[in-house]
């Protein structure tokens, strides 16, 4: 099965070293990288579900309804939800890494593009659009930690 999925993980040496912080510096990392993961599911779904479509116009039955498809390079429209309520964020049993994706095939499709239609992103531009505050929260969440270290 294809999967579209984000991943949010650190090499060896940053878990080894984020594994060195106190117990309580490790509760803040895996709260930070649970905002995080979180952080980029919203903004995937926001970005499916909101926004002006310059596609073209289409009928669909079963149920009946009309639109304006995406174009491709903009993010997919949602039509049925589907993809939008498949869309989850899980966090690494270390509380080290996240991944955020869906389990349909058409969302990589739909990522990716296909050999017969072009992309629309939908995760990539999310991971992109929230990465500034999401280094933020690590950057806060680790200088926070190592002023509490040198106190020691």
């Amino acid at each position: 099965m294809a999967k579209a999925l984000v991943s949010l993980t650190g090499d060896k040496e940053m878990k080894k070293a984020f594994r060195a912080f106190s117990v309580k510096s490790s509760d803040a990392l895996e709260r930070a990288m649970n905002i995080s993961a979180q952080t980029i599911r919203t903004q995937a779904i926001r970005l499916i579900s909101k926004g002006a479509r310059s596609g073209v116009k289409y009928t669909r039955y079963l149920p009946y309804r009309t639109g304006i498809a995406s174009a491709q390079g903009e993010p997919p429209k949602s039509d049925t939800g589907r993809l939008v309520s498949s869309i989850d964020a899980t966090i690494d049993s270390d509380g080290l890494g996240a991944t955020v994706g869906t389990n349909l095939d058409y969302g990589l499709f739909l990522e990716v593009g296909t050999s017969k239609m072009r992309a629309r992103p939908w995760l990539t531009p999310a991971f992109e659009l929230t990465r500034p505050s999401n280094i933020k929260r690590f950057q806060n969440v680790i200088a926070t930690a190592s002023k509490k270290a040198a106190r020691r």
